[in-house]
């Protein structure tokens, strides 16, 4: 280090602040390496390990720059110091990166013992005056493989699972969650229940079992089996509390969610379901009589007898199936299916396809259902036939489980196909989607006609029937 002392003074500050540099590079790698998932654990604390050894020779190099700088100012030369803390730094990494390297069999542990061994004491009394430039080319190597080295572990923590995707996650949610092991041990928790732990109790707690005995079951309403609705000032939160396997241990899940809405809804479904109870039985006897009614003379007949009574009756009814979930959805639910069957029919064949689809339109709109159709069904009157049942199927399904009260339809013909797409304004879909029925009713008779039906339902629900319109 003496031969450090014949550098100009810009030149000695700079490097020892560039050697601090280096040390706060080597420090990002490890704190990057933290958030790092691995599924060798010793793997991944050894190479923790290389890393720190790493840092900690970089915070030597640095002190030894800084000494030269600090005895220039004082007006003497000094030996260089940690003579043994550096053999000893060099021995334990190069033990560590000799096993990493017969393990994974990578070369960045080769990196580490060569910028320690550049700096070693000995180097500085065999080369003499070369030795400042061996001590600057192990900073640079330190440097520039730590700055790869870390760019290298952003990539991997952006592209794959690890603490700080989890946790980065988990403050995403709407939902306050916390993990903690049966004694109260916390785990992993995200900002909104730490939020919550102040909004609560006016502190964060350290301990997640001692938060849910003394602050969450003491104030909160019990709704089964670890489930306590906690009221708040700005609305209702739901606490759930389940045990997780976790290999041969046992871990506690403690989630918040919002359900402000969900109760104001509830509260508002039990009031007018005690006036819906009285017309209970003779929407049931509606629902009875519909089954039996043919499509067409039948159902012009409903049309006239329901204006009044019975169609302010099915608006209801939609309107509560639109808006909310009903106590009783069994129920209600069968009601909808039932009166919507009616205007369904299975043949394949019709002798005026165009007429059964106004007739579909004009009874929809009996009950405040609007479908809204788009160019011309094909003179085939197969195809036209197919594609007023896709129709007929689409809009049932839309009401049923869409709440939809809107349905639009598009019919086009694009390189020898005719091409219907049907959609909805729907907000969202009440049951996952299950092929069968009507669905797959509609799928075997396009198929029949060498066509196909696609269904998407992001980001909304729609169907599409393709048929080509050769040799028809």
């Amino acid at each position: 280090m003496p031969d450090f002392y014949s550098f100009p003074e810009t030149l000695r500050i700079a490097f020892s602040a560039y050697s601090v540099l280096c040390a706060a590079v080597i420090a990002l790698v490890l704190v990057l390496h933290q958030y790092r998932y691995n599924h060798n654990n010793f793997i991944n604390l050894t190479e923790g390990a290389v890393i720190l050894l790493v840092l900690f020779q970089t915070v030597i190099n640095a002190a030894l720059a800084a000494q030269v700088q600090h005895n220039f100012s004082d007006g003497f030369i000094a030996k260089s110091g940690y003579i043994i803390l550096r053999y000893a730094v060099f021995i334990a990494v190069t033990a560590v990166s000799v096993y990493l390297f017969t393990e994974k069999k990578f070369a960045v542990p080769g990196v580490a013992v060569l910028s320690c061994f550049l700096t070693l004491p000995f180097m500085e009394t065999r080369t003499g005056h070369v030795f400042p430039f061996l001590f600057s080319a192990a900073l640079l190597i330190l440097s520039v493989g730590g700055t790869w080295f870390a760019v290298s572990l952003v990539r991997e923590l952006r592209t794959s699972v690890s603490g700080l995707s989890v946790k980065q996650a988990m403050d995403s949610l709407n939902t306050a969650v916390l993990f903690y092991r049966k004694n109260g041990y916390i785990l992993m928790q995200n900002n909104k229940m730490q939020e919550l732990m102040l909004q609560t109790s006016g502190r964060v707690f350290f301990n997640g079992r001692l938060y849910f005995e003394t602050v969450v079951v003491p104030n909160a309403e019990s709704h089964g089996a670890g489930s306590y609705l906690y009221s708040l000032p700005d609305g209702m939160r739901l606490f759930t509390v389940k045990e997780i396997p976790l290999g041969k241990k046992t871990v506690m899940r403690l989630t918040a969610a919002d359900v402000t809405e969900q109760h104001r809804i509830n509260y508002e479904l039990q009031e007018k379901y005690i006036g819906l109870e009285v017309q209970q039985d003779k929407l049931k006897d509606f629902v009875a009589n519909i089954e039996e009614i043919s499509r067409s003379e039948e159902l012009l007949r409903i049309k006239t007898e329901t204006h009044d009574a019975q169609n302010r009756k099915l608006t209801i009814l939609l309107r509560y199936l639109r808006y909310g979930e009903y106590p009783d959805r069994e129920t209600f639910a069968a009601l909808g299916e039932s009166l919507l069957s009616s205007i369904q029919k299975n043949s394949e064949t019709s002798e005026n396809p165009q007429l059964e689809l106004d007739t579909l339109v004009n009874i929809y709109e009996q009950a405040g259902i609007e479908i809204k159709m788009t160019g011309e069904l094909p003179d085939n009157v197969k195809i036209a036939t197919a594609m007023a049942n896709v129709l007929r199927e689409a809009a049932a399904n839309a009401v049923i489980h869409g709440y939809a009260d809107k349905i639009y339809a598009w019919m086009m013909y694009n390189g020898g196909k005719c091409v219907m797409r049907v959609t909805d304004n729907s907000s969202r879909l009440t049951i996952k989607i299950k092929e069968g029925g009507g669905i797959t009713g509609m799928r075997r008779q396009l198929e029949k006609l060498g066509g196909k039906l696609y269904i998407e339902t992001a980001p909304r629900f729609k169907l599409t029937a393709v048929v080509p319109m050769k040799d028809m």
